[in-house]
C-alpha cells in the first residue's frame, strides 16, 4: 500500500479552487503572527472570519481530513481515476454546475464529494445519488472554479 500525502486545510481549499494563493498566503501570515504571540490560530477560523469560505465548507473539509487521517491514505482529488469523472456525465456537469472531486469507498459504502454551485439542492443531490449509485457529499464552490474545472475535464465537442 502506498502512503499518500496528507493534505492540509489550506492546500485542500486551494486545490478545490475555493481560495487563491494570495488568500492562502494571507491566512498563513495571520497564523504565523498569532502563533508568535502564543495565540491559537486555526487557519479555518481566519477564512470564515473574513468570509472567504463558509464555516460549513471548513467543517466538511476538517471532518474529511480527520476521517482519513486514521487510514493515512487518501486523496483529495481523485481525478486521476476515471471512475470519479465518469460518475457525472458532461451534460449533467454543465447543466447543473457540478463537478466530482473525490470518490471515497469502503466495503460498506461509497461517497462522491461533489463541488456544486448550490449544495442545498436536495433534488439534484438525490438525482445524482440515484444515477451514480454513490452517496453525495456536496461542497460549495464558486462559479469561476466550477466553470474552469468543467471546461478542463469535460471539454465540449
Amino acid at each position: 500500500m502506498t502512503k499518500r500525502k496528507r493534505w492540509k486545510l489550506g492546500e485542500l481549499l486551494l486545490r478545490l479552487g475555493l481560495i487563491d494563493a494570495e488568500q492562502l498566503n494571507a491566512g498563513l501570515t495571520y497564523q504565523k503572527l498569532e502563533r508568535a504571540h502564543d495565540e491559537d490560530a486555526p487557519l479555518g477560523e481566519f477564512f470564515t472570519k473574513h468570509r472567504i469560505v463558509s464555516p460549513k465548507v471548513v467543517s466538511t473539509l476538517l471532518a474529511y481530513q480527520e476521517k482519513h487521517a486514521e487510514k493515512k491514505e487518501y486523496k483529495i482529488s481523485g481525478l486521476d481515476d476515471q471512475r470519479v469523472l465518469g460518475a457525472i456525465d458532461s451534460l449533467t456537469a454543465r447543466q447543473h454546475g457540478i463537478f466530482p472531486i473525490v470518490l471515497k469507498e469502503s466495503p460498506e459504502e461509497a461517497w462522491l464529494y461533489l463541488a456544486m454551485r448550490d449544495p442545498e439542492d436536495r433534488s439534484l443531490i438525490e438525482d445524482i445519488e440515484f444515477r451514480s449509485g454513490y452517496f453525495v457529499k456536496p461542497v460549495k464552490a464558486d462559479d469561476e472554479s466550477l466553470t474552469r474545472a468543467i471546461e478542463r475535464y469535460y471539454p465540449s465537442n
